[in-house]
């Protein structure tokens, strides 16, 4: 493992799979304009030249539920690189009430999670290495959660949208044949362009509703879009209680 980092004395590096995420959150719940969750609206983001991910957020910062990384400025292991995935994430129009208001949260659920990845690209830099420049439509998630919901009073009238890409593995963006060796403490970010398009397309969109199941609690939470930065790999971390002389 040349150039992976330096491990302590005596002991021994070992190969795991750990996925490292970040995400950027779109609610009216977080404050206004840019923040380091994300982004209010919308309209807020699609003026942001670019939208930056990996070195914005660490997990101490935001939930882990959003990020896991333990800086913003480098990796705390050395990461073997093989896959690459961006998931556009925006509520199921079903959990929207009241019903009449569906039919627009239903196109706009389609837009930004079908349409809007055919409209913006990604890079993926080391340091000041761009080492993937590439459509978002061609980099599916491959995880996530999948499933199809009717409308029980009109069981032939789905109400719930497609994503960018169906959650399995073999979807991901691979770098095929040879993953890419990161070693420890080296930066690395990721960045989501917007094309003109993409960026009219944001300004059209409404913001994702009020989350309600009658009158009495429609005002309780507003719901949230979000887009995830996927890396798939392994780190590179000392055996768990274990060392050996060498």
């Amino acid at each position: 493992m040349e150039n992976m980092g330096a491990a302590p004395a005596g002991a021994q590096q070992v190969k795991e799979r750990f996925p490292l995420y970040d995400t950027v959150r779109i609610s009216e719940d977080l404050p206004e304009g840019k923040t380091i969750d994300g982004y209010d609206t919308f309209t807020t983001m699609a003026a942001q030249e670019e939208v930056p991910f990996l070195n914005v957020r660490n997990s101490s910062q935001v939930a882990k539920s959003y990020c896991n990384l333990t800086s913003t400025d480098k990796l705390a292991w050395p990461f073997e690189l093989h896959t690459i995935g961006i998931e556009f994430i925006y509520p199921d129009p079903s959990l929207k009430f009241p019903p009449n208001s569906l039919t627009g949260d239903i196109y706009a659920s389609y837009l930004f999670k079908r349409i809007l990845p055919e409209h913006c690209h990604v890079e993926f830099w080391i340091r000041e290495d761009k080492r993937l420049s590439a459509k978002v439509a061609h980099l599916c998630p491959g995880v996530g959660i999948t499933g199809y919901n009717a409308n029980l009073a009109q069981p032939l009238a789905t109400q719930t949208t497609m994503t960018n890409g169906v959650p399995t593995a073999p979807n991901r963006w691979t770098f095929v044949g040879k993953p890419i060796m990161i070693p420890a403490d080296t930066p690395i970010k990721g960045i989501l362009k917007f094309s003109p398009f993409g960026k009219n397309l944001l300004n059209w969109l409404q913001n994702p509703g009020v989350l309600g199941f009658d009158e009495e609690y429609a005002d309780a939470i507003n719901n949230e879009a979000q887009i995830r930065y996927h890396l798939g790999g392994y780190r590179f971390v000392q055996r768990r209680g274990e060392y050996y002389n060498s």
